[in-house]
């Protein structure tokens, strides 16, 4: 995803809160998150990831928490675009 948004952004650094394995517990609740409106687990991502970027000194100085945007109509389906509410808690 960096690569990606690295033509349209200056981008220093990236990180990813976890690996994603299909079967594991991450999956079952991103799938809750996504499309059992269960909005709280967006939060608590986003927690995870702020306590475990705090003490990087390479996010100190964070100038923007962008989500990936969710197409129109995927939004209007599920009430909400799961990813703004994890970037949202990180900001």
């Amino acid at each position: 995803m960096a690569q990606k948004l690295s033509a349209l952004l200056k981008i220093e650094t990236a990180t990813t809160l976890c690996y994603f394995e299909k079967n594991s517990i991450l999956e079952r609740m991103l799938y809750q998150l996504k499309y059992s409106g269960q909005e709280h687990l967006g939060t608590y991502f986003g927690s995870l990831m702020g306590e475990l970027l705090l003490p990087l000194k390479e996010f100190n100085n964070i100038e923007a928490v962008i989500p990936v945007p969710l197409h129109p109509k995927r939004k209007r389906k599920r009430g909400y675009n799961q990813v703004t509410l994890f970037g949202k808690t990180i900001a």
